[in-house]
């Protein structure tokens, strides 16, 4: 039973792991879609209207581009509300597929810490270790088990990334409502500019608690009113690209 107890928690661990992986590197992130008579209307459109510069066209997709979505050129398209190329799935994050690759490092730091947990108890149960110093604990468990100790460094490592991953990801969903691409933007910004913007005062931040709710869409029975964007047909508009020049890089 306590086998069992300790086994069942790991294994539900590892299968939300493999499931939010599959969902992050499956999911359209966001890829802006045009056709061909699309694009001609859309260029005859925007240079008419004077607004056919970089922040509202891809020169490289040749499609307009709506708010908070870049370029990538790793996957040669444009995400919208792009937060950065995954080099672990090979996908890009986006509007489309970042709630399920926060889940994803939530579920690897589970995993990660699980891990480091069930090796401390392996020790404990299976290697005579002797009271001593640091240096001599490192020995015995060398010695009982080198291949555990490998496989516990590169546990160590990557649960310590994916744990700052996690974090970072957390507080710039909650705490300034950006994506990763917009918070390092403004932030050159700031060393370039004497004149600094905030990361907290962008038209993006909503406060905490709306921030996450509609970040995974999450209205707690009613008691949240959420707003749920599609940030594909979310075009710039002359009054607004002032504003948002300074809350992202596009």
């Amino acid at each position: 039973m306590a086998k069992a107890a300790f086994q069942v928690p790991f294994i539900l661990c590892v299968s939300c792991l493999l499931y939010f992986f599959y969902k992050t590197w499956r999911s359209d992130p966001g890829y802006i879609k045009s056709s061909e008579e699309e694009t001609k209307q859309t260029i005859v459109t925007l240079a008419e209207s004077g607004l056919l510069d970089f922040r509202t066209f891809c020169t490289a997709c040749l499609v307009k581009k709506p708010l908070r979505s870049m370029h990538c050129h790793a996957c040669k398209s444009c995400v919208a509300k792009f937060d950065h190329h995954c080099v672990w799935t090979g996908r890009c994050i986006g509007a489309g597929n970042q709630h399920f690759f926060v889940l994803f490092l939530f579920s690897l730091v589970l995993v990660g810490y699980w891990i480091i947990y069930a090796t401390s108890i392996y020790w404990r149960d299976h290697c005579v270790t002797h009271k001593g110093g640091i240096l001599d604990f490192l020995m015995e468990v060398l010695n009982c088990s080198p291949w555990i100790v490998y496989m516990f460094v590169i546990t160590c490592c990557l649960t310590i990334w994916a744990t700052l991953m996690f974090l970072m990801q957390m507080f710039q969903i909650v705490f300034l409502g950006l994506t990763t691409q917009e918070r390092v933007s403004i932030q050159i910004q700031n060393r370039q500019s004497k004149n600094k913007v905030s990361l907290r005062k962008t038209p993006f931040n909503r406060g905490c608690i709306q921030n996450l709710a509609e970040f995974f869409n999450c209205q707690c029975f009613g008691l949240i009113k959420t707003n749920r964007v599609d940030w594909t047909k979310q075009y710039h508009t002359a009054m607004n690209l002032s504003m948002m020049r300074n809350a992202q890089a596009v």
